[in-house]
């Protein structure tokens, strides 16, 4: 047996930065330097199908390199929930001081890629084989500490460059992380614990036509997320009032747990839709999100796939605290809108049609949108969004001067100068995903549209006009196969 020794060094496990898949987890693995010529990794078993290693001695790696140090696990281990591999003859042999620069992917049962990548290990000493030690660590301490002036964790654990990401109730957290997915491969939509349905009425600014309620709406087919417009209940439609009571997951004081109708915004809605939200489970500021979808076709129908805010900090009323509107269509029943999609931010309720209250990007395809599944993704940091479509940039949103400057003519703008030239888009938001109909401020008024914005009867109007519009709803659901987000 080797008379020299061994420090274990974990990777990322320290920090509990883990990267959660389908609500497995997976840990970076475990490497030790058995001797000059030989290096072992141990990697947990977490579900995934396919895990490579990749990485250099003493020169840095770059993201899909093949590094000179190369491993790849297929599936589970035979007889253990832990699989271990050994680089030998290792040349230039190493020796302490040295540092392996490498990334981790791996492939889920989805058949999904995810990269891990910007580590650092740093030979210190050699172990034995049974992974003992003789040499007693020059810091014994289980805690890993920060080196505020280097940005990166020192001692205990190898450099970790610290992303400006922040998640709610979590830190530090590595550049470059997974730090939230979802790919619906549940049962059942109850088993999304990621996730908390909406059950509420919706008010202002927009008043859209549609209630939320989970039962019908939200279902889970073939790995992907389905939310579906079902018309309301016939009985609740023909009751003067509706109380959701303590299933209300809305305000009370502003009409999303109570409809007492009529009225120009108390009636009962005569479409009911779903959404879900990661409110409290997941918030987080900075960072890429990545959504597979196939949005709805139906006209009147808007698809929700959306950063919101989940602290209201610069106020709750008419986005004061602004939307992030990762993908959407505009279908107001002209085939020419279903070859738009639409991308971008609200900083107010007001004609969200308008560039007065928003910042848009439209970009044209060659087909119909909601023909199929596209990549939609957002990447948001201090400076600007930057909006992808299959990965191909479509455009980006940011500005010199701040936002509170440039929006000064909307009344709440003044509340964003506390903030940073991104507010109100610098304080933690969450991903939310569902489906809205028709609504006050959406549409422009056209004599196609069966109502008009300021029309007291605006919802009876659109109710009564479904003849017209209904036939476009037999491809009317949303489908998401995944939902992604990682650090910056």
């Amino acid at each position: 047996m080797a008379s020299v020794s061994a420090v274990v060094v974990y990777i990322f496990t320290i920090l509990a930065i883990l990267c959660e898949v389908k609500c497995q987890v997976l840990y970076v693995p475990k490497i030790e330097a058995l001797s000059p010529t030989e290096l072992r990794l141990t990697v947990e078993y977490t579900g995934f199908q396919v895990f490579s290693f990749q990485g250099n001695i003493n020169t840095p790696i770059k993201v899909g390199d093949e590094g000179s140090l190369s491993l790849k696990l297929l599936s589970r281990p035979a007889e253990s929930k832990t699989s271990w591999s050994t680089f030998k003859d290792i040349e230039p042999r190493l020796k302490t001081g040295d540092i392996i620069y490498y990334y981790v992917y791996f492939i889920t049962k989805k058949g999904t890629i995810n990269y891990v990548s910007d580590f650092e290990y740093k030979v210190t000493n050699f172990v034995n084989e049974d992974g003992t030690s003789e040499i007693i660590p020059t810091s014994s301490s289980s805690t890993p500490t920060l080196d505020t002036t280097s940005n990166s964790i020192s001692h205990t654990t190898p450099p970790c460059t610290l992303s400006i990401t922040e998640i709610k109730g979590r830190k530090p957290i590595c550049k470059g992380s997974l730090i939230f997915n979802e790919e619906f491969e549940q049962s059942h939509s109850k088993e999304l614990t990621q996730w908390d349905p909406l059950n509420q009425f919706l008010a202002e600014p927009d008043y859209p036509f549609n209630m939320y309620q989970p039962y019908e709406t939200i279902s889970l087919e073939n790995g992907s997320l389905v939310i579906k417009p079902v018309f309301t209940d016939s009985k609740l439609l023909s009751n003067p009032s509706l109380d959701l009571a303590d299933r209300c997951t809305g305000k009370f004081e502003a009409l999303e747990c109570k409809r007492e109708g009529p009225g120009i915004h108390n009636a009962i809605p005569p479409v009911t839709t779903g959404k879900i939200t990661t409110r409290t489970t997941f918030s987080f500021k900075y960072g890429r999100v990545e959504v597979r979808a196939k949005l709805p076709s139906g006209t009147w129908i808007l698809p929700e796939i959306n950063l919101e805010p989940t602290d209201h900090v610069y106020g709750s009323k008419n986005y004061s605290s602004g939307l992030v509107r990762i993908a959407f269509l505009q279908n107001d029943g002209d085939p020419g809108l279903r070859k738009y999609v639409v991308s971008g931010l609200v900083f107010s309720g007001s004609n969200l049609y308008s560039p007065v209250s928003t910042d848009f990007i439209r970009l044209r395809g060659d087909e119909d949108w909601n023909e199929d599944y596209h990549v939609y993704s957002v990447t948001w940091t201090p400076e600007k969004f930057i909006f992808h479509i299959d990965n191909n940039e479509i455009g980006h949103i940011g500005y010199f001067k701040s936002f509170a400057e440039d929006k000064a003519f909307i009344s709440h703008a003044s509340n964003w100068t506390k903030g940073s030239k991104m507010a109100p888009f610098d304080e933690m938001f969450h991903v939310t995903l569902g489906l809205r109909v028709g609504g006050v401020n959406e549409f422009k008024d056209s004599e196609k549209k069966p109502w008009k914005n300021l029309a007291s009867k605006a919802m009876l109007q659109f109710w009564k006009a479904k003849d017209e519009w209904f036939p476009s709803w037999t491809d009317g659901a949303m489908k998401i196969d995944y939902v992604k987000v990682y650090a910056l």
